[in-house]
């Protein structure tokens, strides 16, 4: 949810040849989720809305269902 760690950890994958999709919130990642198929998922434990924790418990029941 902060713009300068979120900016930061996604230009250091990017020049690690990575790609990469950011979102600012756990409902925007949950719904890219939904969309397609990610290798990692980097979230922070504190965001506004669902915590990290919630954010994972729905992320695993979505993979799961695939």
């Amino acid at each position: 949810d902060d713009d300068l760690v979120r900016k930061s950890v996604q230009n250091i994958l990017i020049k690690a040849g990575y790609g990469v999709t950011c979102t600012q919130d756990a409902n925007r990642a949950i719904d890219e989720i939904r969309k397609q198929d990610f290798d990692l998922i980097v979230s922070d434990i504190r965001m506004p809305g669902k915590n990290g924790v919630e954010t994972v418990r729905e992320i695993r029941r979505i993979v799961s269902q695939h």
